[in-house]
């Protein structure tokens, strides 16, 4: 189904994500997405603009907002300061194409507001079909999982 504003949302065997289909475009890259929106973790696509082109539903809970929601939106704009914090991360991971892995970040996310979320992630250049993988990427990717209750936990047997 799709959105006046282009946002597409999928519901597959229960798994469900929103996509920017103008942004993707092909349908070589279908079974790619079909396997992040069923991914146990959190997982977003942000273009060069840091706009999002494709949030899972993970994602979508973790952040406060619906995955259609995300779309088109400004990464810090959904992420407040959480966003601004890793905003220059994902600037570099598109200047260098080189991926980062293992980032643990320390935030508030709309869903839950004044309390501090803890998550690990990974940032990976993401390059589109048409592009030559010689050029700059077109977006990163962002893996990543909530460990809150593990951080806590582990503070607690300190």
């Amino acid at each position: 189904m799709t959105d006046p504003d282009g946002a597409t949302a999928v519901v597959d065997d229960g798994a469900r994500f929103a996509v920017d289909p103008s942004w993707f475009g092909s349908s070589a890259i279908e079974p790619a997405i079909m396997a992040l929106s069923r991914a146990g973790v959190g997982v977003v696509v942000v273009d060069s603009d840091l706009r999002f082109v494709f949030v899972n539903d993970v994602a979508a809970d973790i952040n406060g907002l619906t995955a259609r929601a995300h779309i088109g939106r400004a990464f810090s704009a959904v992420l407040g300061a959480t966003g601004s914090q890793l905003e220059p991360m994902l600037r570099h991971v598109l200047a260098d194409g080189v991926p980062i892995a293992g980032v643990e970040v320390i935030g508030e996310t709309q869903a839950s507001p004044g309390e501090e979320r803890m998550w690990v992630g990974d940032y990976d250049p993401f390059w589109r079909e048409e592009t030559p993988a010689a050029q700059p990427p077109d977006a990163v990717m962002i893996v990543f999982s909530e460990v809150t209750d593990e951080r806590r936990a582990e503070r607690r047997l300190r």
